[in-house]
């Protein structure tokens, strides 16, 4: 395995970033023309949006040296464009430019870590697609009946499924994990292959954060233990509904918990830190590029408090899927998701 890419190496790609994008985009048009054909400007500027959420994943797997992170987003790249019917010789081409330009500006001691992941990414781009799983045939009636409802934006029927199951005695974070997660990672999953739309799948986030917030009124709650936790979604993750879950784990546990919600910026954690000083800071991340805002974090932490710094644990579908990644972090742990955690907070 090759060494994670030095920190002037990853300095280099972010300071030419807009020239190397300028580059990879000439060279791409030069031999897609037909591209360019119609609303050119646009083409171009979704070109360089295309460009720039490469490079984010890109430099996470490069800095890490876990090659995963890319041949993930590869996989999942080629899936949303195959049902879609979009061509992959697109981004197999970009990431072929990519690495051209990476090779030129870094230097030969980062070679073999640009050319892992890039070469994982693209072999990704050619790999045959996996089966579909349907959810019926993995989960129990109530998570079906559950991903059914929202999919269909049928709130109520939604809302009755988990206020039965919390009132029916089921734990908060027991229905929120087995039953609404499964549920969220089910309509991702349909939209990544074309069977709903980017509405569909808002509306059903939406309907799951108000259910979760009429359970939390019916939920039972241990005694109160004086602790104080504050939960944060890491800078970029504009995904909350899993920390939403983890702070109600505290909450039903008998912590007090501050929840300050998605992509907030690392001054405003340090800022909340100072002020309420908690005994353990959660944060959540939900994609790779993230691991390089929780590092900038970690580094203000120490550099703020030192070994007064609060007790940190992180978790999210990234620390999930690369738990290797974890090697690299000055952290005090990790969960898994917020059902893991409230059993240990029991226990």
């Amino acid at each position: 395995m090759a060494q994670p890419m030095s920190i002037e190496g990853v300095a280099s790609i972010k300071r030419d970033a807009d020239e190397i994008c300028r580059i990879v985009s000439e060279s791409y048009f030069l031999k897609h023309p037909d591209c360019l054909k119609g609303n050119a400007d646009r083409v171009k500027q979704m070109c360089k949006s295309d460009f720039f959420h490469h490079l984010d994943f890109l430099l996470t797997a490069m800095s890490t040296a876990t090659s995963k992170i890319f041949s993930d987003y590869a996989t999942w790249l080629r899936n949303v464009l195959e049902k879609r019917n979009m061509s992959t010789e697109h981004p197999f081409d970009s990431f072929t430019f990519i690495k051209e330009e990476f090779l030129a500006r870094v230097g030969p001691l980062d070679h073999p870590v640009v050319i892992e992941v890039i070469v994982a990414g693209l072999v990704a781009l050619r790999c045959n697609p996996v089966k579909e799983t349907e959810l019926a045939k993995t989960t129990k009636s109530t998570q079906t009946e559950y991903s059914l409802a929202i999919s269909n934006g049928e709130r109520l029927n939604a809302e009755s499924l988990i206020l039965k199951e919390v009132k029916n005695g089921t734990s908060l974070t027991t229905a929120s994990v087995d039953i609404i997660q499964l549920a969220m990672y089910h309509i991702g999953h349909l939209w990544e292959n074309n069977k709903i739309s980017v509405a569909q799948e808002h509306l059903a986030t939406a309907i799951s954060q108000n259910i979760l917030a009429k359970a939390y009124s019916v939920a039972e709650f241990s005694d109160f233990v004086d602790k104080h936790v504050l939960c944060a979604c890491i800078e970029g993750n504009h995904h909350s509904l899993g920390l939403r879950m983890v702070s109600d784990a505290f909450e039903t546990s008998g912590w007090e918990s501050t929840f300050l919600g998605a992509n907030t910026p690392n001054s405003a954690i340090i800022s909340q830190i100072e002020l309420e000083k908690p005994d353990v800071l959660a944060l959540s991340l939900s994609m790779p590029e993230q691991l390089l805002n929780l590092r900038g974090l970690l580094d203000m932490l120490k550099t703020n408090y030192g070994a007064k710094m609060p007790n940190i644990v992180v978790g999210g579908l990234t620390i999930n899927q690369h738990q290797s990644t974890i090697r690299h972090l000055s952290i005090d742990g990790y969960f898994v998701d917020a059902k893991q955690l409230y059993l240990d907070l029991k226990s």
